[in-house]
């Protein structure tokens, strides 16, 4: 009966000093985490859409995926949206033109695969949506404008639908 209590009181102490060290690394990493994920929001902002200064919109409209709404000085829009790819959420900044065309898009996170999913990333498929409005904003083998990325069309799809949640939600608000 000793020797269980004593086993007992080192997996304690140990667990004990694991989570304390957890507890400090957390304490010590979050503001610097924070930093880069608003630095890395901000510069995709910037790639999607140019400004001098935006503003937080309210949107509680249909469109669930969006999460974000900003309207830019210039009368233009970025909006946040998150979907589901095949391997995780997927958070993409969309800027959207005051008449209702994508200005462009950039991945601001994303847990697809490495080499197939990841490659929405990519210029050439980034590139895409410029101009084209919510109808058009589909996948080929969905009647739009988008090649799909080779292996990875779920995610395909999923970027197209946070780019048409976007300009419709922008359309809902005038």
């Amino acid at each position: 009966m000793n020797k269980i209590v004593k086993l007992t009181l080192i997996l304690f102490l140990v667990s004990a000093i694991v989570a304390g060290i957890l507890g400090l690394t957390n304490m010590v990493t979050e503001e610097p985490i924070r930093l880069y994920n608003e630095k890395k929001t901000s510069e995709a902002y910037s790639t999607v859409m140019s400004f001098d200064s935006y503003e937080p919109v309210d949107y509680s409209g249909d469109r669930s995926e969006v999460t974000k709404v900003y309207k830019t000085n210039n009368g233009d829009w970025i909006v946040e949206a998150e979907v589901s790819g095949s391997q995780g959420m997927i958070t993409v900044a969309v800027g959207v033109n005051a008449d209702l065309s994508c200005n462009g898009i950039s991945i601001i996170s994303s847990s697809e695969t490495s080499g197939l999913g990841s490659k929405a990333s990519n210029a050439e498929f980034k590139d895409q949506f410029a101009g084209l409005s919510a109808d058009q904003a589909k996948v080929t083998k969905d009647g739009g404008q988008i090649n799909a990325i080779t292996g990875a069309t779920i995610t395909s799809r999923a970027v197209c639908t946070a780019v048409g949640a976007a300009i419709e939600a922008v359309g809902t608000l005038g």
